[in-house]
């Protein structure tokens, strides 16, 4: 991640969505959230070998999680904590350290047991507490979740080509697959879930002052990934979909809470932009028309919406084979994962990507041309990337 990007996260950390960190920052009523989701390319000090597990950088370090402040991965990225911690993976002491020749502060072991990342055992041992996948588990794990997705993808291409039907009537089917991943997998799916008592809601509490929710590292990085940032504002959140390629164009545009807030309360309160400098700004990405009129896809709960319905049945439909057709057991066992919650995070996390891969690769939705690197990005294809939709 880019210093200014990072420096936003740290800053702003506060609250959870789906397959990752929320993080939030309140503006005139609008909540500014990075999503979870921008991965990092940090290197880590000392004496790290490049192009494999020890090295931080090229590691995928996820964290679904609600924060005070830093998330855990951030510390993960200061000084030599990530070698620590791949070296308490079993059971050691503060000698057994020393004798290893790894240097360490007590301060970073404070830090560390302060935010939960390693624990002290009875024995006077200390360990790493969370899971960290080697290269062999990740490819494991990533077998499961690819499987698991052809089969769930069989189940929801009917509702897709409907929904893609639907967004062609108002010419938007570019936007299909932002809406699939940002509105639908990484969102719907997530409070599916919710409802069901199948995984919890992250909370700060005494007991958690810090950070709320599960963390967990796989090696290798998955070469190509996206995520969703969203702003949201009375009942109603702006969604971005992302991925590294669109990232300087889409800093330039967050970096403008002033007019998304235009954007945002003009539409709530009167369905369009009256605001001039908005509208020239908002049009540049395609936002809105010469008029304020907003030209993304608008998601409501109105009773009929042929959308609403189909992304709910999409939803539900993934989160009922999640439910019933997994042995979470064996993968509990196999991946040394401690709760039945954390491993369908953990496996939901993945399927996010496999899945949409497999409707890419069965032709079902289409990558948008903003993701292409062949192509060169542009502010108006932001628009592509984007919904606003009702809570």
């Amino acid at each position: 991640m880019d210093n200014e990007l990072q420096e936003i996260a740290t800053k702003y950390a506060r609250k959870p969505l789906a397959i990752i960190t929320k993080l939030s920052k309140c503006n005139n009523m609008t909540k500014f959230i990075f999503n979870l989701f921008f991965l990092c390319f940090l290197t880590l000090s000392g004496i790290a070998q490049k192009n494999t597990i020890n090295d931080v950088s090229f590691n995928d370090q996820i964290c679904y999680c609600t924060a005070t402040t830093a998330t855990p991965d951030y510390i993960l990225q200061k000084d030599n904590n990530w070698e620590l911690l791949l070296n308490l993976r079993k059971p050691k002491t503060l000698y057994m350290l020393d004798s290893m020749r790894i240097k360490y502060t007590w301060s970073q072991i404070e830090l560390l047991e302060l935010y939960k990342l390693i624990i002290q055992n009875e024995n006077s041992t200390y360990q790493s507490s969370i899971v960290i996948f080697d290269s062999l588990q990740t490819a494991d794990l990533r077998d499961i979740s690819s499987q698991i997705s052809k089969n769930i993808s069989q189940k929801i291409k009917p509702y897709i080509n409907q929904l893609t039907v639907e967004l062609k009537k108002i010419n938007r089917e570019r936007n299909a697959y932002s809406i699939i991943f940002s509105y639908i997998l990484d969102n719907l799916v997530w409070n599916e879930f919710e409802k069901e008592g199948l995984t919890t809601k992250n909370e700060i509490t005494i007991e958690s002052p810090l950070w709320s929710g599960d963390f967990w590292s796989l090696y290798p990085k998955r070469v190509q990934s996206c995520g969703t940032n969203s702003f949201s504002n009375n009942g109603y959140e702006l969604q971005i979909n992302w991925n590294t390629n669109t990232k300087s164009i889409l800093f330039e545009f967050m970096s403008n809470t002033e007019y998304i807030d235009t954007l945002m309360e003009g539409f709530i309160r009167k369905g369009k932009i009256e605001n001039k400098p908005a509208i020239n700004f908002l049009a540049e990405y395609d936002i809105v028309d010469q008029n304020g009129n907003v030209t993304i896809p608008i998601i409501t709960l109105a009773k009929n919406n042929e959308i609403v319905f189909l992304a709910n049945k999409i939803s539900k439909t993934i989160k009922d084979y999640l439910k019933n057709q997994i042995d979470y057991q064996s993968i509990l066992e196999k991946f040394n994962i401690p709760t039945k919650s954390q491993g369908l995070i953990i496996l939901y996390h993945e399927i996010l990507w496999d899945l949409m891969d497999e409707l890419e690769k069965e032709k079902i939705i289409e990558r948008p041309d903003a993701f292409n690197e062949k192509t060169a990005m542009t502010k108006k294809k932001m628009a592509d990337l984007m919904i606003l939709y009702q809570e």
